[in-house]
């Protein structure tokens, strides 16, 4: 028989499939919008100035912060349903009335998210790889390997934007309410790390700005702020 932490593991694992699978739509329909959007502005069919543009540098350089901002989205949205879902719906309720521990119901739902957001993360990411190569020639290959350095970056932010749906999950009542509060709590400590690391220039630990050092420390915050409302909480 099926151990409870695997059950309410599989409950979430199928309340966030839809979600899962749009993301992964959404990523993989991405550069083609991009190709059509860049192939618009040179035309003068849009707004935006633009000469001319390449494969490479559509592929290789600005669909990797695209997907950036996607995953960030996605992983907000991820753990927002994941941790409100049940309370929305108005399940939760019955949910805490079983013998099962708050740890466990927490930890299914962030697991659940985690592995989510990780997949779309793999998956895309090997997208744009056989994208980027396909359309990579010679000396461009060492430009190829400094832009996708900027994936860890964005790797990062996908971090922070799932663990603040993670705690913004446990303080509100709807998956609505608490993806308004993740998008703040996730980019308020990265608007505040650029303004320190302005203003304080010479404010430096081993030649990193001290400013640069928020966004790890909310990193580490947001999962003890959402176990404790998860877990502690009435």
């Amino acid at each position: 028989m099926p151990s409870a932490g695997y059950v309410l593991w599989r409950k979430s694992w199928i309340q966030l499939r839809g979600l899962r699978w749009a993301l992964f739509g959404i990523g993989m329909i991405l550069p083609l919008f991009l190709w059509l959007g860049a192939t618009a502005a040179v035309r003068g069919w849009l707004p935006i100035p633009l000469r001319s543009f390449t494969p490479y540098a559509l592929f290789a350089e600005a669909s990797p912060v695209a997907m950036g901002v996607l995953w960030f989205v996605g992983a907000i949205v991820l753990a927002t349903q994941a941790f409100a879902g049940d309370r929305g719906e108005g399940s939760e309720r019955f949910l805490l009335e079983r013998p099962v521990s708050r740890w466990r119901i927490w930890r299914s739902r962030f697991s659940t998210a985690f592995v989510s957001i990780l997949l779309n993360v793999v998956g895309l990411s090997a997208y744009l790889i056989a994208l980027a190569l396909l359309t990579t020639e010679g000396s461009q290959s060492v430009a190829l390997a400094n832009s996708w350095s900027l994936l860890w970056p964005l790797l990062l932010v996908t971090l922070l934007g799932l663990l603040a749906g993670a705690a913004a999950g446990e303080m509100l009542r709807t998956p609505m309410q608490a993806f308004m509060l993740a998008i703040l709590l996730a980019i308020l400590p990265l608007v505040t790390s650029a303004w320190l690391a302005s203003r304080f220039l010479f404010s430096q630990i081993n030649g990193k700005q001290l400013g640069l050092f928020l966004p790890i420390v909310v990193v580490l915050a947001l999962p003890l702020v959402s176990w404790i409302a998860g877990c502690k909480g009435e």
